[in-house]
Parts: structure tokens; sequence; C-alpha cells
């Protein structure tokens, strides 16, 4: 087990943790999948998971959002999802490192797997194509995009 502050050093883009958030009108724990962790403020983005594909697409066709913010990603040893999941890509979570210490320390977080680079990039692609993402998240997604060909 790692100290909180190495747990939070690991903490990358596309890396799966389990945990449940109030930003979601649950309290069920869900997957939810790192896009970006800025150094400087210790502030997280993450994308959330759910295997509610009917309802989500339902949602986004009435709302009119692109066909590319609704990712379809198929469960791996890899990425650690245990069902074939969608990450709605129009809702970007924000967490603060003390957030997540406290969560590790709880036990109530935990690291799944890596998402494959593939999954990834049409995350990235998703969020940039939100009309609902943060203007700074857009151009962070498509600097990442860039970078993944590079």
């Amino acid at each position: 087990m790692f100290s909180p502050d190495d747990f939070l050093k690991q903490i990358d883009e596309r890396r799966v943790y389990y945990f449940s958030s109030q930003q979601l009108n649950t309290e069920d724990p869900h997957y939810f999948i790192c896009i970006t962790k800025t150094d400087h403020d210790n502030l997280m983005a993450f994308v959330c998971c759910t295997t509610q594909f009917e309802k989500r697409a339902k949602f986004h066709e009435i709302s009119g959002y692109p066909g590319t913010c609704l990712v379809r990603i198929k469960s791996t040893p890899e990425n650690g999802l245990t069902k074939e999941s969608y990450v709605d890509c129009t809702r970007v979570f924000q967490f603060t490192g003390s957030e997540f210490k406290t969560k590790y320390q709880n036990g109530s977080l935990v690291f799944k797997g890596s998402l494959e680079e593939v999954y990834f990039e049409q995350i990235l692609i998703g969020v940039k194509d939100s009309p609902t993402t943060d203007p700074r998240m857009c151009t962070i997604a498509e600097e990442m995009i860039k970078a993944l060909y590079l």
C-alpha cells in the first residue's frame, strides 16, 4: 500500500479508478477515468463510466449532442472494467488532490487499471466536441489529441 502522497503521485491520465462521488446522483461507486491532472494546482479531471447505454443515448439524442460524445469501452483485464461501459463525454468531473487523499485513506477509492489508448483518444475527441465542456478543458483535450500523434 502506498502512502497517500505517493498514491496521489501515481494518478495519471488513462488510469481507471472505482469510487463514489457526491457529484453523481447516487452513492453507488462508479468507474472514473482520469483525463488530465495538473501539477501546479493538484486538480484532476475525470469522466465517468456507465452501463446504462439506452438512458445516456436517449439523453444525447434529445440534447442534440454529437455522436462522438458517447464512447463505448469494452471491458479488458488491462482497463479493469467488469462490463462493457460507456463514457458520457459531456460531463467532466473535477477533483482535488485532497479529496483523493481522503478517499484513498478511508479505502473508498481503488485503482482498477489503465485505459487503452484507442479509447482514451475517443474520449478526448468526445470531450473536445461536447458543447457542455468548459473551454479550457476543450483546449486541453485538443492539445492532448495532437500529442498522441507526435
